[in-house]
């Protein structure tokens, strides 16, 4: 028994090493108390006692990551329970890698908005006392395809300067572009930040990263800060930037800086959440732009069966604008989605479960979407090629507005293969504005726990 209070005051303190320690200890004073002397053919390598964390959402240039985590089941002895507790800590502070294969195509104007990505994110992780505290470092090699705008009129005039200076006999546009991604990622318990690149190789390399705070201000209430540059990745000209073929010169390449607060409620079998924020969005030789968002939601677990399938449903609302629409390909746009106004409520629903060797979860979301983007020029950064595509228009673009059902898809399945590793495939759709997307993953996560 004073061994497992020491383990408990050690878990307050956050340092699993130690408790670690302190539950060891507990399991083999409680083995000779049962006359087994010291604890033979431990369990720890039973599939059931290794959960992991589903919920880890695809990060770009971090990939998602399959760590432990800690379910307790009241079915379980004091034995059982120890041993899961045993397999948790050594899991949590062992060092451990993660790897994905992931692809997302998005739909759209070949050369303009169409895209599709291939990614291959590497993560090492190094907990220090706890997975609380921790160190990651991830290598993502990037590959986007987007096709030719040049291979047909309607898009070549909507592309770079070819409105006004044609495209030049080297104006050709290679259909994909590559490069490697870092980051550099740091965690300590409510305090996390992260410092990489947006991939070395891509016609334009941004440095991106972010800080956040994330205190408990009671026990069941959060606060959640966060900021940071990052990547906006609706198409190559906003994550990778572009040449153009009328000039040679680069354009693209934008950045998001944000700022974000919420405040989160968590209580047994339900959370509410509210927040908002501010960004600005600015890219090379692309106009400057602004957005603001707010949200609020929640979810509740309405059915479980016997702690190892839970099915949860919730409501979000939502809301963001930009100062101006971006989501154009000619010279000083942007090429990312930016509505001046847009406002959803998206009611989710979500299956998850474990059984033995797998785990897993479905998640799906629909609802109702209305947005309005207002016209703009083709050259929002040059009063003089404006006014030369003036003299061959079309040189604006109109408004759009629409409203309607907005949703999106997604399934995880994870197999735990021995004490080491688990595999996992994911697959999504999500419909949203006026793109849709398809993506899919594949997953490997190994610890090198030294059982």
């Amino acid at each position: 028994m004073s061994w497992e209070v020491r383990s408990d005051i050690e878990r307050i303190e956050g340092n699993s090493r130690a408790q670690l320690v302190d539950v060891e200890h507990a399991r083999h004073a409680q083995c000779s108390l049962d006359g087994e002397g010291e604890c033979g053919g431990h369990e720890s390598f039973l599939p059931d006692y290794r959960w992991p964390y589903i919920d880890s959402e695809y990060l770009d240039l971090h990939g998602a990551t399959l760590p432990a985590s800690y379910h307790y089941i009241p079915e379980d002895d004091s034995p059982e329970a120890m041993d899961r507790q045993i397999v948790y800590l050594r899991d949590s502070i062992s060092p451990q890698f993660d790897a994905n294969t992931f692809v997302r195509s998005r739909t759209g104007i070949a050369g303009l908005g169409q895209l599709t990505e291939f990614a291959i994110p590497i993560t090492a992780t190094l907990p220090f006392e706890s997975w609380e505290h921790r160190l990651s470092f991830s290598v993502t090699p990037t590959l986007l395809f987007t096709g030719d705008p040049l291979n047909n009129a309607y898009s070549a005039h909507q592309f770079g300067t070819v409105a006004v200076n044609g495209a030049q006999p080297w104006g050709y546009h290679h259909y994909y572009t590559q490069g490697v991604g870092l980051s550099l990622n740091y965690v300590n318990h409510w305090f996390s930040a992260d410092v990489g690149s947006s991939p070395l190789g891509f016609p334009i390399t941004n440095v991106v990263g972010g800080l956040e705070f994330a205190p408990r201000l009671t026990r069941n209430l959060g606060l959640r800060i966060s900021g940071g540059r990052r990547m906006v990745t609706d198409s190559e000209l906003s994550y990778a930037g572009e040449r153009d073929p009328g000039t040679g010169k680069l354009w693209g390449g934008v950045t998001r800086l944000f700022g974000h607060g919420a405040l989160e409620w968590s209580a047994p079998g339900w959370n509410a959440y509210a927040g908002g924020g501010f960004a600005y969005l600015s890219g090379t030789n692309v106009i400057g732009n602004t957005e603001t968002e707010a949200g609020a939601g929640g979810s509740a677990t309405v059915w479980q069966f016997h702690d190892r399938q839970w099915l949860r449903v919730g409501l979000d609302l939502m809301y963001f604008g930009y100062k101006r629409n971006a989501y154009f390909f000619t010279w000083g746009q942007g090429g990312y989605f930016s509505p001046q106004q847009y406002y959803g409520a998206m009611v989710p629903v979500e299956w998850s479960g474990h059984d033995r060797r797998w785990t897993w979860f479905l998640r799906g979301e629909a609802g109702y979407q209305y947005y309005r983007s207002n016209g703009e020029p083709y050259f929002p950064t040059s009063n003089v090629l404006q006014a030369k595509g003036d003299e061959n228009p079309p040189s604006y673009y109109g408004d759009e507005s629409a409203s309607g059902l907005a949703g999106n898809v997604r399934g995880r399945l994870v197999y735990q293969v021995d004490h080491r590793l688990r595999v996992g495939l994911e697959g999504g759709y999500s419909r949203a504005g006026s793109w849709s997307e398809t993506s899919g993953m594949w997953m490997a996560h190994y610890t090198l726990d030294g059982q």
